[in-house]
């Protein structure tokens, strides 16, 4: 019940200290434009910017919602202001803080994920009880930087095994603090053998679902054989 009582400035206050003790630093504009800004983004009805202008409060005297507006675009589209590694800074100090492991095993599930036609994003997200929290992802730009369309090149980009190998090893480095065996789940378009052998070279874990008519064969014991012989999975009993 106390969370009924706490005003807007304790939150404020809260996220400042927060934030200030991450690897990441923030000038103090920065820090105080941002410690504003969650506050306002939870209060909003839209997550755009003319719906949080008009629940923006700060401690300046900007009333009018065109200025704030107008300050909320210059602190995102800072050039020196680097969102993603402001998430991976926050990440990581979240990581670091868990104590408590379940059986000490790590679930990791990444997929791709579109919204509408504007952009792809490859995510990988950490599973906690029935929940699962964001980690890493990659999230290309189009030529334009407007996300009107899928640019070829960023989809192809992202969809790459370099890309794709780059961000598995990302986050087994971000997860080895917790000295736990990582699992990677994935659904059945990264059935591939080269992906399957980077995670097993990597000490980690993986759970992949495969089509039937995969050209993946396996060895497996023959009653009437008597030894292991090769099998495709559409050999497989349902």
């Amino acid at each position: 019940m106390y969370k009924v009582y706490n005003t807007e400035g304790y939150f404020v206050n809260n996220f400042k200290n927060y934030f200030s003790k991450l690897d990441y630093h923030l000038s103090l504009p920065k820090l105080n434009t941002l410690s504003h800004f969650l506050p306002a983004i939870i209060r909003a009805e839209n997550i755009t910017t003319l719906d949080i202008s008009k629940v923006f409060h700060c401690d300046s005297f900007i009333l009018n919602i065109e200025s704030i507006k107008k300050k909320l675009w210059r602190f995102l589209n800072n050039p020196t202001f680097k969102g993603i590694d402001l998430f991976n800074s926050f990440i990581k100090s979240v990581i670091n803080d868990i104590n408590v492991l379940k059986h000490n095993k790590l679930f990791v599930c990444f997929d791709h994920m579109f919204v509408r036609n504007n952009f792809v994003v490859l995510m990988f997200s950490l599973k906690v009880n029935n929940q699962s929290i964001p980690i890493y992802f990659r999230c290309d730009k189009t030529k334009s930087n407007r996300h009107c369309e899928i640019d070829e090149l960023t989809k192809k980009n992202l969809f790459s095994e370099k890309v794709i190998f780059e961000s598995i090893d990302y986050v087994i480095n971000l997860l080895s603090p917790l000295n736990s065996q990582i699992i990677f789940l994935a659904d059945r378009w990264f059935c591939n053998l080269k992906l399957m052998k980077h995670i097993h070279d990597n000490d980690a874990f993986f759970a992949i679902r495969a089509k039937v008519n995969s050209s993946i064969s396996f060895l497996i014991y023959d009653k009437k054989e008597g030894h292991n012989i090769y099998k495709n999975f559409s050999d497989l009993p349902i």
